[in-house]
């Protein structure tokens, strides 16, 4: 999420903004990938401790390193993925595109296959070391790639990018959608999701049918849910700006949601706590709570199978 996102005056137009919502480490990524699996004689065996790994791997690696250590994690899931070069004015980058169900869309414009894409930016900026802004995000949608993997949407498409250049003004997520030749059924974008018990889910429409998937959720569930009709730039303004439906989840405490929707409701004496944690020296592995983004992973894994089992082609 970019820094563009203090700027408050800027932000209350938040509708029409297309910017996005740290310390370079020296460490080879294979060396990295080889610490998840060599550190311990016995392998992970629960989603927070993978959470918890990844976060860490990515956090130590560079910019340029991360890349290539999402590639190399999902090399070593079995995971089939490629890389897609894009230029943009004068900036270069590359996104990861991983094909997660190849399902050919078929049938009439009224029943056709539909294709689901998911999405979270893999870049960071230079200070702190991006964990909660994206390296949570990012982690997020690799454990949901892995649980459509074990337990695919009968008859869907789905797609997952991790996006590169958000931070410089969703270079990636834009040079992916001048490539669509045809139209998602829905883009889900993560960002900022990696601590507190509160889902926070952006849709234009707050009757959209994923929305109310959302409001569905086992009524037990330990994290709670907040409707976003005002959220901040991230990748999810490239699908919204061409026409493509797009939500986007973040995962933060109650409060700190309230703050933002403060400030987004014109009140220029709130400065929110994410605000003032993205984009600082602060932005590290510490702020990361893996059993929170358990859960909220769970969240969207059911809110995603809930609002599917009602656009399945029939």
């Amino acid at each position: 999420m970019p820094k563009v996102f203090r700027c408050l005056r800027i932000l209350s137009i938040a509708v029409g903004a297309i910017a996005v919502f740290g310390m370079p480490g020296s460490l080879g990524v294979s060396n990295l990938l080889a610490q998840e699996t060599t550190a311990t004689t016995s392998p992970i065996t629960s989603l927070e401790e993978t959470i918890k790994s990844r976060i860490d791997k990515l956090c130590k690696a560079g910019q340029a390193e991360r890349q290539a250590l999402l590639s190399e994690i999902l090399d070593s899931a079995g995971i089939t993925h490629r890389l897609e070069s894009f230029t943009r004015g004068s900036a270069t980058g590359k996104n990861i595109v991983v094909d997660v169900q190849d399902e050919p869309q078929t049938g009439t414009e009224e029943n056709k296959t539909p294709w689901i894409v998911l999405g979270a930016h893999m870049d960071r900026v230079q200070l702190g070391q991006g964990a909660v802004d994206n390296g949570g995000g990012c982690v997020a949608l690799m454990a949901l790639i892995e649980k459509l993997k074990k337990q695919p949407l009968k008859n869907a498409k789905v797609t997952a990018l991790f996006f590169d250049l958000e931070e410089r003004g969703l270079l990636g997520s834009a040079a992916y959608v001048e490539t669509l030749k045809e139209k998602p059924t829905l883009f889900i974008n993560m960002d900022v999701f990696a601590y507190g018990d509160q889902v926070w889910l952006y849709s234009p429409k707050a009757d959209h049918p994923f929305v109310k998937a959302a409001e569905k959720v086992d009524g037990n569930h330990p994290l709670t849910l907040e409707f976003a009709e005002a959220y901040p730039p991230s990748d999810h303004l490239s699908f919204k700006g061409a026409g493509h439906p797009a939500v986007s989840f973040s995962l933060l405490p109650p409060a700190e949601v309230q703050e933002l929707e403060k400030m987004f409701g014109g009140d220029r004496t709130i400065k929110p706590k994410i605000l003032q944690l993205i984009h600082t020296a602060d932005d590290l592995p510490a702020k990361v709570q893996p059993a929170a983004m358990a859960s909220g992973i769970d969240f969207m894994d059911q809110t995603l199978r809930l609002w599917y089992s009602e656009q399945m082609p029939k």
